[in-house]
């Protein structure tokens, strides 16, 4: 059953990260939806909505809007910076897919770990292991190459916008790791957050977006519709499946899944969208060299968790094999019997750790045989 759960979750996961980065394509960039400020608050509002109308008949919805209200009263400078990066990460992201190719922005996004890796290192955080930067040297360079073709394309802003998104959401995974200290889901955290992003984009919504918005409505409010609801079911899904999927199968088959997510989402966008045309021989060079490195970097990060959930549960173990009872804080320890150790399975042999211990008689025993020869002496006398 466990199984079945996985294969589910993963298949889920799968289909609706890849449906809503095609469909984020084909609005912005193919049918002229280009408002990546609408569509970024549209989704976080329907996202927090979702949520708040779930709790109503959810208990557990209802207990993790409890706790993030608890959390947000304790951290909510934390928050609000998690905030505004993912509005930047988002916003700037989608704004991007209205001038490149997704396959594009998939390999430049694949750079994240390279920049979130220098954010950590500039702000002491945590520097990277030879694995880790052999890994990003390599991505790094595959990057380069793109951008550089992509350029001499025309495609200079919009890579530019890609590249600046890349940076917004570094900054926000080294806000969420170092900034906030309670413990908390990405699901949970999306909820807290999106009221932050709908005021951080709400002024620029009003000044560039609002009247074009209004004009495309009133042209074309089916496409609209579907647009908006499609893809913000989608990403309210998402959201949920991510959380389930960590929590089956670790974020390290989380990470795996990520670079399939890539190489498949350039493969279909080429079918579906045409974009293969746009890959000479140094785009795909350069292409190929990206997720090369962001592979031996992700292999790099899974050996490390390994390694290290390894020395945590050794840790654990001899702890557990060494510690006292804590039911047995200042009282005698129970005696022990030569039949306990694995020793004294063998005829002739006794265990070196433990000394037979003999029974003694207890004192109310002692008592009825001194009671007992009091009587024989008195019948004597």
């Amino acid at each position: 059953m466990v199984h079945i759960k996985a294969v589910v979750v993963v298949s889920l996961f799968f289909l609706l990260n890849v449906g809503l980065s095609l469909l984020n394509r084909w609005a912005l960039g193919v049918k002229g939806f280009s408002f990546p400020i609408f569509l970024t608050m549209f989704q976080a509002l329907f996202l927090f909505t979702s949520i708040v109308c779930s709790s109503v008949f959810i208990p557990k919805v209802r207990g993790m809007i409890g706790t993030s209200r608890r959390t947000m009263v304790k951290e909510w400078k934390g928050v609000v910076w998690v905030g505004i990066w993912t509005s930047l990460n988002v916003v700037l992201n989608n704004f991007s897919l209205v001038y490149i190719s997704l396959s594009l922005n998939q390999v430049l996004r694949s750079s994240i770990p390279l920049v979130t890796a220098v954010v950590s290192s500039i702000h002491g955080r945590k520097m990277p292991t030879k694995a880790e930067v052999f890994g990003l040297f390599v991505l790094c360079g595959g990057v380069i190459i793109a951008i550089g073709e992509a350029s001499a394309n025309g495609n200079a802003f919009g890579v530019m916008l890609c590249l600046a998104s890349v940076v917004a959401g570094a900054y926000m995974l080294t806000t969420t790791a170092h900034t906030l200290h309670e413990k908390m889901s990405s699901f949970q955290l999306a909820f807290m957050t999106a009221p932050v992003t709908v005021s951080c984009l709400a002024p620029p919504f009003f000044v560039f977006e609002s009247g074009v918005v209004a004009e495309y409505v009133v042209l074309n409010p089916h496409m609209t519709a579907m647009i908006l609801l499609s893809g913000s079911i989608l990403a309210s899904a998402y959201n949920v499946v991510h959380n389930e999927l960590v929590g089956i199968v670790g974020p390290v088959t989380t990470t795996v899944l990520g670079q399939v997510k890539i190489v498949s989402l350039m493969l279909l966008s080429g079918i579906l969208f045409g974009e293969g045309k746009d890959f000479s021989l140094k785009m795909s060079i350069g292409c190929s060299s990206a997720i090369l490195g962001f592979s031996i970097y992700s292999w790099a990060k899974i050996n490390q968790q390994l390694d290290a959930a390894a020395t945590q549960k050794a840790a654990a173990a001899g702890k557990k094999l060494f510690r006292t009872p804590s039911g047995l804080r200042g009282k005698r320890p129970p005696r022990l019997n030569v039949a306990d150790s694995p020793e004294a399975t063998l005829p002739g042999v006794t265990s070196p750790m433990v000394t037979p211990i003999q029974d003694t008689p207890s004192r109310s025993t002692s008592m009825r045989t001194r009671s007992t020869r009091k009587s024989k002496k008195s019948a004597f006398v």
